[in-house]
């Protein structure tokens, strides 16, 4: 419905309905209130709008924490692997050390066996 034929409508209503000493008061009573009942429509409508805005928004945030949750899974992932890969290269130094340790000290050993066969 159009804003002015709105107006009339109301205005020919309430002048019926009630009995009317000023009709330019009337008028701008009617106009205040049709105005009104245009911006409560109005805010309506953007409520409506940002609403939707809202809803659009919170569903592009739910796929960004997605993607962040699958990346942090992909790098947890990772340091897994490099731990266990640095894992088995501790072993592996730890033996050589072992094996280093055993050559090294070997003639020591063998002196000190030598040593006590000589008694």
């Amino acid at each position: 419905m159009a804003q002015g034929h709105f107006h009339e409508i109301l205005f020919e209503e309430l002048k019926e309905a009630f009995e009317v000493k000023n009709e330019a008061a009337l008028k701008r009573f009617v106009l205040l209130l049709a105005d009104h009942v245009v911006s409560i429509r109005e805010m309506k409508e953007e409520l409506v709008k940002l609403g939707s805005r809202v809803e659009a928004l919170s569903s592009r945030i739910d796929a960004l924490a997605e993607a962040m949750k699958m990346g942090f899974e992909h790098v947890d992932k990772r340091f897994e692997d490099m731990n266990k890969r640095f894992d088995d290269i501790n072993k592996r130094f730890n033996l050589l050390v072992w094996i280093v340790g055993i050559f090294i000290g070997l003639p020591t050993w063998v002196m000190v066996f030598l040593k006590l066969l000589g008694r």
